[in-house]
């Protein structure tokens, strides 16, 4: 399965660094027997427990398939999360199918992966409107991830007119999930050089008062 072998190719894995919550041990044999029976959400929870090392011992092989099951069967968080995989392994087109599926049902890591794929013209043909579609949904549904690449197409102009206060704000809005992100501060840092206090401020309201859309939100 060309998911396991990118895996197991990989030394951290997304999964792994998402779960960062601590899952209750003692419904281990439930989830199992839920995953079992084909339920999605317990594939995908029992996927994450293999990631991480939490509950069971550390299994890559065994999480890629349980996320590969969850996702065969249409459950779109396991669909955005496996293209997110593949984008990280360089199979474009296999991101491109997942990430697509994904985010018509309203995903974030679907948006997002969709997003950047569009955006650099990998496994879909390049197309800045498209990206900067997908950048906006996913930032609106407040992924970081999202937010970042938005200020980026704001502040270089591409897929929308060029918008220093716009892109200033979303900067602001990723900095809140990503703080540790030597790129992004740098980045708002040198945008905010060129823009009068007025304007910073501005974008700071903007930002402030800004608030999510929850719907499809994952």
């Amino acid at each position: 399965m060309v998911v396991i072998a990118l895996v197991l190719a990989s030394p951290v894995h997304p999964l792994a660094a998402e779960s960062d919550e601590k899952p209750n041990c003692d419904q281990l044999a439930q989830i199992r027997t839920d995953a079992d029976h084909k339920n999605p959400e317990a594939e995908m929870q029992l996927s994450k427990l293999y990631f991480s090392g939490k509950c069971v011992d550390q299994d890559l092989h065994e999480g890629a398939k349980w996320i590969d099951r969850a996702a065969e069967q249409g459950y779109s968080p396991a669909q955005g999360r496996l293209a997110l995989i593949l984008y990280e392994g360089k199979q474009y087109d296999e991101a491109a199918r997942w990430a697509t599926r994904a985010a018509g049902s309203g995903d974030n890591w679907g948006e997002i992966v969709l997003a950047r794929l569009y955006y650099l013209g990998k496994g879909v043909p390049q197309n800045d409107a498209e990206a900067f579609k997908w950048a906006h949904r996913a930032a609106n549904h407040d992924n970081g991830v999202g937010q970042a690449l938005l200020a980026e197409m704001y502040n270089d102009g591409e897929g929308v007119p060029k918008d220093d206060i716009e892109a200033d704000k979303w900067y602001i809005l990723a900095g809140r999930t990503e703080s540790a992100n030597t790129w992004l501060i740098v980045a708002r840092t040198k945008i905010e050089l060129g823009m009068s206090k007025k304007d910073i401020a501005e974008a700071e309201r903007r930002a402030y008062s800004w608030k999510p859309n929850s719907e499809h939100q994952q």
